[in-house]
């Protein structure tokens, strides 16, 4: 049985005086108390919030799209990036008032645009490598630009193979989709850790799976929400039956509503599930203030790992993965996600555990950490929202 964590009576307010009375009397160890939850409040204040700016959009990663097609010369590249993304590679890129790319601008920029994709974006035919040339530039719909480049391999021997380190370059959530429409059409997931590519047929399956494995880890590391509601779920404490049911209703929530997104079945909008996320963090942050228990808390984290199994699967829907591989990528994604999460609570549990037989998680750091659980929690709602 777990007692509430405080009760709303006539008492609370003589209780917490009495405690600052003694505080104050000259009993040394209490009086280092203050000073310690000060620090502790700011050190969770910036770990937990100080990436909200940034992470607001928790489940959007930057993506690129490129084509790669072979020709008599050597090989046609198309790009299509977001023109934040670009301005990131170029910051001096010419733009107009707005920070819009115009046709104009890019084409003031042409030089700049081709040495850059030269220097970043290499390709080789067998041994020798290719020559970048800039072909154009224009503006797409949504804040998007397309870059066409030729790569000429002067009539060289032996496959097309290209390095794209450029993505070195982007956020680490960046995603690079690769079309290869020939021989045999297929798709390539490449980010920083997984940059190369080959236009021979038979590329190996386990590069594919590798790229959505390590999709799905990072993706959970990188996902601030799905942190603090894991955490603060488990922040209570309690036998490891409990946790284990709390952590299995979890997974197969989210497995079910990521799983009918991929495929297609129900996909909801990210302006609908972004915001109950948040939501749900907030609410779970505040449960923590007046939970007597948690035995039947895996049945609220089910329904909650609904909504976020959702919010997963927006990785991958950005993605647009072909229908022939929805069903390996979903599996090795989820897999991705699983072990993510799962390296997350082998490392956050026992510390839990150990914090509180030494008597450093007290009910006082509990409900501050729970309070900034909750002010996370809303503040993405209130960014979700209105953004």
């Amino acid at each position: 049985m777990h007692t509430p964590l405080f009760s709303l009576n006539k008492h609370t307010h003589l209780s917490l005086f009495l405690l600052d009375q003694r505080n104050m009397g000259g009993h040394r160890p209490q009086r280092r108390e203050k000073p310690l939850y000060i620090g502790l409040f700011l050190l969770l204040w910036g770990w937990f919030c100080g990436p909200l700016s940034n992470e607001a959009k928790a489940h959007k990663i930057g993506l690129s799209k490129g084509t790669y097609t072979a020709t008599p010369q050597g090989l046609q590249v198309v790009w299509d990036l977001a023109q934040g993304d670009l301005r990131l590679l170029l910051p001096k890129l010419h733009a107009h008032r707005d920070k819009k790319l115009t046709s104009a601008s890019l084409h003031a920029s042409h030089d700049a645009i081709e040495g850059l994709w030269r220097q970043r974006l290499l390709i080789w035919k067998g041994d020798k490598p290719c020559q970048a040339k800039l072909k154009e530039t224009k503006p797409l719909e949504k804040d998007g630009v397309s870059i066409h480049l030729l790569y000429l391999c002067n009539k060289a021997k032996g496959d097309l193979r290209g390095r794209i380190d450029l993505l070195e370059d982007l956020a680490p959530s960046h995603r690079h989709l690769a079309t290869i429409p020939s021989p045999k059409p297929r798709m390539l997931v490449l980010f920083r850790n997984n940059k190369t590519f080959s236009l021979k047929a038979g590329t190996s399956p386990s590069q594919k799976h590798h790229s959505f494995l390590v999709m799905g880890i990072e993706h959970i590391l990188f996902g601030w929400d799905h942190i603090l509601f894991l955490l603060a779920l488990v922040l209570l404490g309690g036998s490891w039956r409990i946790l284990l049911g709390i952590v299995t209703a979890f997974t197969v929530a989210h497995s079910i509503t990521l799983s009918l997104s991929v495929m297609g079945y129900l996909v909801p909008s990210p302006k609908v599930i972004e915001p109950l996320i948040a939501l749900s963090v907030a609410y779970v942050g505040i449960e923590n203030f007046f939970v007597q228990k948690i035995d039947h808390r895996w049945m609220l984290t089910f329904a909650f790992g609904l909504i976020h199994g959702f919010g997963l699967a927006g990785a991958l829907n950005e993605v647009h993965i072909p229908p022939q591989q929805a069903i390996s990528a979903l599996l090795f994604f989820n897999l991705g996600v699983e072990a993510g999460q799962l390296c997350l609570l082998v490392l956050a549990l026992p510390l839990l555990h150990l914090a509180r037989e030494k008597a450093w998680l007290t009910q006082r750091v509990t409900l501050a950490i729970s309070s900034l659980v909750t002010l996370a929690g809303v503040l993405w709602f209130l960014e979700r929202v209105f953004s």
